[in-house]
């Protein structure tokens, strides 16, 4: 039921003469429309000391793992940038 003076965000009503109540929209898939992509997010990273004291981190993104983090970490479903990802060079020219 629609009582005047109280918002019901979840309803419209304009039948008798009440007023549209709309809520605030939320974007539908705010990641999608970002101007970049994930490849490592959300993931371990095992990090160790060498034998001089600095660190050193291994990130496994070879054999087609790079392309398969781009589509499945950053949602990437454009063939060309996937493309990119295939060769050092095109990942320097994508970056």
């Amino acid at each position: 039921m629609f009582v005047q003076g109280e918002p019901d965000y979840n309803r419209t009503d304009k039948s008798s003469g009440g007023i549209e109540m709309t809520g605030p929209a939320a974007p539908k898939d705010p990641e999608k429309a970002r101007p970049f992509f994930y490849i490592l997010k959300d993931k371990d990273i095992f990090g160790e000391r060498q034998k001089d004291g600095t660190g050193i981190q291994f990130i496994y993104e070879s054999d087609g793992r790079l392309i398969n983090s781009a589509q499945i970490t950053g949602n990437v479903t454009d063939k060309e940038e996937l493309t990119l990802l295939e060769t050092v060079e095109g990942f320097g020219r994508l970056v």
